[in-house]
């Protein structure tokens, strides 16, 4: 008798499939298990952001990538014991929704991504104005809050889990600030120099003041020109 579970998948992605745009980015949980799994598609198996029962968010190296290539990546020992980069707890916004984690897709960082073979059931946001960038959120809400969308807000995704509660994505249109464009052309040098420039897109990691850990996907060094 198959011991297989059920896999629950959604795919998100921000621009045209036939188009520049973002990487496809995918969501998915275990059928009867709380946690959930979110990761550009292209490093699934290199690092994701996982959210546990417990409440607790965490980013790390993936238990695949650290058996096949440990101990050293990158210059650095990785182990299974501190496989973990970081740990950090949702953000209540209100009583009954707390936010997990977001992802920017900035339209003016959209350029060539690696051939996927899930572009059929991406969903593909349609590219923000030029100067802004899909703000996608990842919300924990109870069961008594019902998602809708509206004024500029699209919701793309609900998934109910065991515990009752919704894991749902939200997405909308926000200003490609100052503040991150400065994170990212400075990551985007500390990669060039380093010598380890990724060939089309990197990803920009920090926290909003409000407490909620983000990451914007850009282009890459090499994306840059492409």
């Amino acid at each position: 008798m198959s011991t297989t579970r059920l896999t629950h998948e959604f795919f998100l992605a921000a621009g045209a499939p036939d188009a520049e745009r973002s990487s496809v980015w995918h969501i998915w949980n275990v059928s009867g298990q709380e946690d959930v799994y979110v990761a550009q598609e292209g490093l699934r198996n290199v690092f994701k952001v996982s959210f546990h029962r417990s409440g607790q968010l965490h980013l790390g190296f993936a238990t695949e990538f650290v058996r096949k290539h440990g101990p050293k990546v990158g210059g650095s020992s990785i182990k299974f014991r501190n496989r973990l980069l970081r740990k950090w707890a949702a953000a209540e916004v209100d009583p009954a929704v707390q936010v997990v984690f977001r992802i920017g897709l900035p339209t003016e960082e959209f350029g060539p991504c690696r051939p996927s073979s899930n572009l059929e059931r991406a969903l593909f946001l349609p590219a923000a104005p030029v100067g802004q960038m899909h703000e996608v959120g990842f919300l924990l809400v109870a069961p008594s809050f019902v998602p809708r969308g509206g004024r500029g807000t699209i919701v793309a995704w609900n998934h109910t889990l065991p515990s009752g509660k919704l894991f749902s994505v939200w997405s909308k249109a926000v200003p490609y600030g100052d503040s991150i464009r400065a994170q990212v052309a400075a990551a985007r040098r500390k990669l060039a120099d380093s010598g380890f420039a990724p060939r089309d897109r990197m990803l920009v990691g920090g926290e909003t003041p409000d407490g909620v850990q983000f990451v914007v996907e850009a282009a890459g060094p090499q994306g840059l020109t492409s």
